[in-house]
């Protein structure tokens, strides 16, 4: 019975599981415009979560609103040269030509254009509130025809402003904001007509969650760059090279607005120029804590990066800051600030009248403790002199001679280094370059040592003089022995030719053969070993 009662249970199991599988899944559909319907508004309308709306080339004029029931939603264009998105709504403070407020939210591919900000002075492209929503490849305008009228391109939503509670759609502005995982990334800005305009303001929210804000480019003219009020964001390698018409305004604001507390914002790899402050940390009430600033181009501004006296915690290393006007830091708080390991413009270093007089680079304000800072030609002594290193792009750091390992595969009369380049985009290939004590003969390689293998890595400037160049690429073996991105590290050097047998023949080629001499070693002992069995048996 019992044996019976296992049977039957089995037999139940394997029937349930096979009405569950064969039970239909409802696929996210796929909804064009205007193939199907001959707005993007009805397409949304009709769509369910997790629904693409793919729309064709052309310009649609009208302002759009995503209901919180629409999560997981994809608006794609068929490029941002192809397809534009131009708002309806003039002149009316707060109401955004996009409005969304679902979660999971994709937008991308478009061209979207404001209708005239003029006599608003604040009409918004696009309104986010949502979690993980993602906004990439498209191209922003904000058009005012007025020059004291401007407008924003992205601005997140903050329910106790009056001015974007957009009630036209009859949406509850009492829901509380949260934009926790927002990416808005690989867009670019541009401000059309007199105006000015904002391209990115995140306010602050109710979330926890990382807001990032990477690989912009944005087009003058503008009021502010790239503002946050939220704990929690990174902003990374955007490009504000541009024009400010407003005395006093910022490209990257970390701005405890509101009274509102800030904290653990990241601005790494941007390049900000031609502003009346490039970075500007601090400014209300409260306090902006852990703040940091690395690996920034801050050029040709009034004052480089300004740190006002509500923000604690602020570290700024391996910045270059240079040919900024008035200030290339200017501290304002009580406290030492760590600016160290910056490059100022010049290798002496920047510019104090009491504790570097002589600096020729940007001059920095009190309360600012810059020593060390960087060189743009690095030294360091070797066994037979002194070699000196320079990069096209980045910063060498902590460049050191060392030992060169065991078993090396050819001679290396100037040792090894070890060193880092920092402050480089993601993927960046660089040109390093290097001076050496005496020169090199014609065929020298750059080896790169890396766990026990040794790698050859071609050099230019192959004439026979003590300069030579090495090319490398961040995140590539046998470039690159670091995993973080923007940054590569190395530990190599000219090694000379010599007569190529097994004792200087590259290690990383001899293992390659290593399987394969193996194997036939044990076949032959095999052979050997079947042979000599015979010649036993037979005798």
């Amino acid at each position: 019975m019992k044996r019976i009662s296992s049977i039957l249970f089995a037999l139940a199991l394997v029937l349930g599981l096979g009405l569950v599988a064969t039970m239909p899944v409802v696929a996210a559909a796929i909804r064009n415009v205007p193939g199907t319907y001959s707005t993007i508004q009805a397409a949304i309308d009709a769509a369910s979560s997790g629904d693409t709306i793919n729309v064709a080339a052309g310009t649609y004029v009208e302002d759009l609103f995503i209901h919180p029931d629409k999560a997981g939603l994809e608006l794609k264009g068929a490029g941002a040269a192809a397809t534009t998105i131009k708002g309806t709504t003039v002149g009316v403070p707060g109401v955004p030509n996009i409005n969304v407020h679902a979660d999971g939210v994709k937008i991308h591919g478009f061209t979207i254009e404001t209708a005239d900000c003029a006599g608003g002075g604040w009409v918004a492209g696009l309104i986010l509130n949502g979690v993980d929503v993602e906004i990439y490849d498209n191209h922003f305008k904000v058009v005012s025809s007025v020059a004291t009228d401007g407008g924003a391109a992205i601005q997140t939503w903050r329910s106790e402003n009056v001015a974007l509670q957009n009630l036209q759609f009859g949406f509850d502005p009492a829901r509380d904001s949260d934009v926790s995982g927002l990416k808005i990334y690989d867009n670019e800005f541009t401000g059309v007509g007199l105006g000015w305009y904002h391209p990115i303001w995140v306010n602050r929210d109710e979330g926890v969650g990382l807001a990032a804000i990477s690989g912009n480019i944005m087009h003058g003219p503008v009021w502010c760059g790239i503002g946050t009020e939220r704990s929690n964001t990174l902003i990374e390698n955007n490009l504000m090279d541009t024009n400010c018409i407003y005395a006093g305004r910022f490209g990257i604001s970390v701005h405890d607005y509101n009274d509102r507390y800030q904290e653990d914002v990241a601005v790494t790899g941007n390049t900000v120029s031609n502003f009346a402050r490039g970075i500007d940390i601090g400014g209300g009430s409260q306090s902006v804590n852990n703040v940091s600033v690395t690996c920034n181009t801050v050029e040709d501004n009034d004052t480089g990066i300004l740190v006002r006296s509500s923000a604690d915690g602020v570290v700024i290393n391996n910045n270059n800051v240079e040919d900024n006007t008035t200030w290339g830091v200017n501290n304002m708080h009580s406290a030492m600030l760590d600016a160290t390991d910056n490059w100022w413009g010049d290798d002496s270093g920047p510019y104090h009248a009491t504790l570097n007089p002589t600096g020729a680079g940007d001059p920095v304000s009190d309360n600012v403790g810059f020593t060390p800072w960087i060189d743009k030609s690095v030294v360091t002594a070797t066994a037979t002199g002194t070699a000196s290193f320079a990069t096209s792009d980045g910063n060498v750091v902590g460049l050191t001679a060392v030992s060169t390992p065991g078993s090396p595969p050819v001679e290396f009369p100037h040792g090894m280094f070890s060193f880092t380049i920092c402050c480089l985009n993601p993927g960046d290939t660089v040109t390093l370059n290097v001076t050496l004590p005496a020169p090199v003969p014609v065929g020298t390689k750059w080896y790169k040592y890396n766990g026990g293998a040794w790698d050859p890595l071609p050099i230019g400037d192959d004439d026979g003089d003590n300069f030579i160049t090495v090319t490398l690429r961040d995140d590539v073996l046998p470039d690159d022995e670091d995993t973080v991105p923007g940054q590569i590290t190395d530990q190599g050097g000219p090694g000379e030719p010599g007569a190529v047998g097994w004792e200087t023949y590259p290690v990383n080629k001899v293992r390659v053969f290593l399987p394969w001499i193996a194997l036939f070693a044990a076949i032959a002992a095999g052979v050997s070993l079947l042979v000599l069995r015979h010649r036993r048996t037979t005798t």
